[in-house]
């Protein structure tokens, strides 16, 4: 399973000139892998997201969904292979936090995907399952908009991966992720340590069942930690990728993130790098 970028650009007009925010990227994502995107504000992260999980269209170049032109997938098949976090969200309306992350399972419980499971898979069942997995089952019957802004970002989490769930999966046997996607947009923002460290393992966890994660963030320990493949975005362009090894270098991350570093090495001889301020 795989996502391949061929020569992706995307291009925005504003007031009456072009601005590209995508530059000819050629990159592939793997199932199974967690893939960090890393570069500063502006550098095409999030427009990156938005073109794969296909919130956004008119780009230049191809997108293949595990060899199939994304343009020519639809819309119902792509709701329940794939799941979206996205970095700014907001609600018009009321719901409990029980309701809202039933929206996400609601997704796969309305698809044809159900007929193909070969026993009854009940949804209540499976939404207690998420709830506790989330650390929301003491929240379930709170309102969403009574909650902070980390509590509702858990939330959120919940909903995404409600969507692409393993309907089959129990308590007792290893849940299967084969073929589904999750594409988180700076997922830890408002997240305390501990629920960091939580999604952190989960998302570990869920990645070797399968699970292909494709996530922005801007903390570069969190990044160092849970990378398989890195690419370090820069003015829209790939500026480096490929294994932590390669991209996490002193030399590749000062220039391309356009900061000072410096490097810490922990009592395993892993080594660190964090920004520095003075």
């Amino acid at each position: 399973m795989s996502i391949r970028c061929e020569n992706l650009s995307y291009v925005v007009s504003d007031k009456n000139a072009q601005r590209m925010l995508l530059v000819q990227i050629d990159s592939e994502f793997q199932g199974g892998k967690i893939h960090v995107i890393l570069g500063q504000n502006g550098a095409g992260k999030s427009t990156l997201l938005k073109v794969l999980s296909r919130e956004i269209e008119g780009f230049q170049g191809n997108v293949l969904w595990n060899g199939k032109p994304l343009e020519q997938k639809s819309l119902q098949s792509l709701a329940i292979e794939r799941a979206v976090v996205e970095q700014k969200s907001s609600l018009a309306f009321d719901f409990t936090v029980c309701q809202f992350v039933s929206l996400g399972l609601e997704v796969q419980f309305s698809s044809e995907l159900l007929d193909t499971y070969h026993r009854p898979v009940d949804f209540e069942q499976r939404l207690r399952q998420i709830l506790r997995t989330c650390d929301l089952l003491s929240f379930a019957e709170r309102s969403v908009l009574s909650l902070s802004g980390g509590e509702f970002q858990r939330v959120q989490i919940a909903r995404a991966i409600a969507q692409i769930w393993p309907l089959e999966f129990d308590e007792q046997s290893t849940p299967d992720f084969s073929g589904r996607w999750l594409f988180l947009d700076e997922w830890n923002s408002g997240l305390d340590i501990a629920h960091q460290q939580c999604f952190a393992s989960l998302l570990r966890t869920w990645a070797e069942a399968g699970l292909g994660v494709i996530m922005v963030v801007h903390e570069l320990p969190l990044a160092m930690q849970l990378a398989d493949e890195v690419m370090l975005l820069k003015n829209g362009q790939v500026f480096a990728q490929g294994r932590p090894d390669d991209v996490f270098t002193d030399s590749v991350l000062g220039e391309g993130l356009q900061m000072q570093l410096q490097q810490l090495t922990t009592e395993t001889g892993q080594k660190v790098f964090l920004p520095k301020y003075i």
